[in-house]
Parts: C-alpha cells; sequence; structure tokens
C-alpha cells in the first residue's frame, strides 16, 4: 500500500485498514522459539531453515499499536500448539505479549484451534459468522500477504479438495457479510518509528528476507496452479 502523506500515525493506521474500523483484526501466527528466558514469537533475527525469515514479532507489535487507535476493535489469535503439545501455544504466547505491550485483556480473543494457514483462514470465517463480524482486517508480515490473501480468497475451493462441505457453505454466507483488509506490519511499524523504518530497509535488503519471499512466491504458484497442500 501507498504511504499516505500525512504525518498524523492515527490517520495513517486508518487509512491501512480501510474506510471503516474493524470490528475484529486477526493477527496471523508467525512463529515461536523457545529461548532462555522462555518462550516468545520469531524476530526478524530467527530463521526458519532454508525458508529464511520468520518475523512474527513484528505483527503483534504492530497489533498493539493498532490497538491503541482502535479501542474497540478485537484482536483475535487462534494458533494452537507448537511444535509440541507440552509447549504452549502460539495463541497464548502472542496474548501474552500484547498485554506486555499494554493491550488490555478485554481487547484479546484467544483460541488453540489452528496448527496450519488453512486452519487460521477457516477460523476466520468461522468466527466473523459466529460473532457477526462484517468489517474484519487480517495482520501478517509483508512478505506472507499474497499468499494468505489469494489463499483466503481461494478458502472455498481448498475446502472442497478436503471435502469440508461446512466450510464451503460458511465460505460462501462469509463472502457476502464480510469485508476484509489484509494489513503489512511492517506498514505499521514503518510509521510507528525510524528504528523500525531503518530495520525493515536493512531487512528487507537481506539474503535470508528474499528467502521467505522466493518461498511464499513458491506457495502462490502452487495455489494458483491448484497443487497447493504440501506444505504450509
Amino acid at each position: 500500500m501507498e504511504k499516505v502523506e500525512t504525518n498524523d500515525k492515527n490517520l495513517i493506521y486508518k487509512e491501512l485498514v480501510g474506510e471503516q474500523s474493524p470490528e475484529a483484526i486477526f493477527i496471523l501466527s508467525g512463529g515461536t522459539v523457545k529461548r532462555q528466558r522462555g518462550v516468545t514469537t520469531a524476530a526478524y533475527s530467527d530463521l526458519q531453515e532454508e525458508f529464511g525469515v520468520l518475523g512474527g514479532k513484528a505483527r503483534i507489535i504492530a497489533a498493539a499499536e493498532l490497538a491503541k487507535i482502535f479501542p474497540d476493535t478485537k484482536l483475535v489469535m487462534t494458533g494452537s500448539y507448537y511444535p509440541n503439545p507440552g509447549d504452549p501455544s502460539q495463541s497464548s504466547i502472542m496474548s501474552q505479549e500484547l498485554k506486555k505491550l499494554g493491550v488490555e485483556d478485554t481487547q484479546i480473543v484467544t483460541e488453540e484451534f489452528a496448527l496450519t494457514s488453512y486452519d487460521e483462514l477457516s477460523r476466520i470465517v468461522e468466527l466473523s459468522l459466529t460473532h457477526n463480524w462484517q468489517n474484519i482486517a487480517v495482520l501478517t508480515n509483508k512478505y506472507h500477504i499474497p499468499r494468505a490473501s489469494l489463499m483466503l480468497r481461494k478458502l472455498d475451493e481448498l475446502a472442497r479438495k478436503k471435502g469440508d462441505d461446512k466450510l464451503v457453505a460458511h465460505f460462501q454466507e462469509f463472502s457476502q457479510k464480510t469485508s476484509f483488509t489484509f494489513v503489512s506490519a511492517e506498514d505499521v511499524l514503518t510509521n510507528k518509528s525510524s528504528h523500525y523504518a531503518n530495520l525493515i530497509k536493512d531487512l528487507e535488503d537481506s539474503p535470508d528476507y528474499q528467502k521467505r519471499i522466493e518461498s511464499e512466491k513458491r506457495g502462490v504458484e502452487a495455489l494458483e496452479s491448484g497443487t497447493y497442500g504440501k506444505s504450509k
């Protein structure tokens, strides 16, 4: 998205999420890492083997920033246990990090359901219908948006392949009732401070970021060709 010609962060953030304030912002899971101090969301410096950078922590910082502007908007996370059932769930880790950044508990909605991108996107459909949310935003990293947004648009097709008739029907209703916007965490953080703007600029020039871009492109190609499903 093109940057708005203003220094007013409130206006910039409102432009990023669309014309109306969203009733919910779904924060997609971006990986967790075990450290000496405990399990945290993944930083840009955390790598996923040959796939490159992760950067899920950026989604949390961006969500906390948006929460200041949209205090009545729910922040929703559905990530389940990863990688082992004995570990804390991704949604619980993300929730705790949001609280540490000042987000009120009443604004946070968590579920321990999703193990895959398909699961997370299906919960966007189901929860939007359950709560009658007609205007939502989906927050993730910039590199992830092309694949995630295409996957949501093709969710009925993916559901048919899995024999998930319930989701096929619910997706049709969701498509009629709910408008959605994908928001890049980096678009938020670039406007939050010059520190993040410089960090992201350096990140996007790095070989590990380019690995992630190439991995996401392969996912988009698989979705377009109808062969998606062998990887997340």
